[in-house]
């Protein structure tokens, strides 16, 4: 008798405690909503949504077990490699644009055409302005 109520006892701590970490992991997730809004904006007027359309026209023009590198404006590349390997996926996207294909992600395609004179690239498609998903002839992996 008293074994059970030891054991009742301990249940009821531990679905207490189960309850408190579950608020404090709702509250932290309400925080992290509210202040994320109150720093600095990016100045990308691009929404997740528009750049998952923007990067599905790349979907089946490059193959399952291929490894991207990435080229991309630098004040919202983050948020962009994100929507972009959720897009591609199971593409695998790198952080760099270190690898043999390379998508190309800029604002125009001046901008593009800049970025493959650098590195001296072959387009292999190019669906949208500004995105392309290029061949880089100086990287063999």
């Amino acid at each position: 008798m008293e074994r059970a109520r030891s054991l009742r006892s301990s249940a009821a701590r531990g679905l207490a405690m189960a309850l408190v970490l579950w608020g404090l992991y709702r509250f932290s997730i309400v925080a992290v909503v509210i202040f994320a809004g109150a720093g600095p904006r990016a100045l990308d007027p691009m929404t997740a949504e528009a750049l998952f359309q923007r990067y599905s026209a790349l979907r089946g023009h490059v193959p399952a077990e291929t490894i991207l590198g990435y080229a991309g404006p630098p004040d919202s590349a983050l948020m962009r490699q994100m929507v972009a390997r959720y897009s591609l996926a199971p593409v695998l996207l790198d952080t760099t644009d270190a690898r043999r294909l390379v998508l190309v992600d800029l604002e125009s395609d001046a901008a593009l055409a800049d970025y493959i004179a650098k590195v001296q690239g072959v387009v292999r498609v190019r669906p949208r302005p500004g995105l392309a998903i290029v061949e880089r002839r100086d990287i063999t992996r």
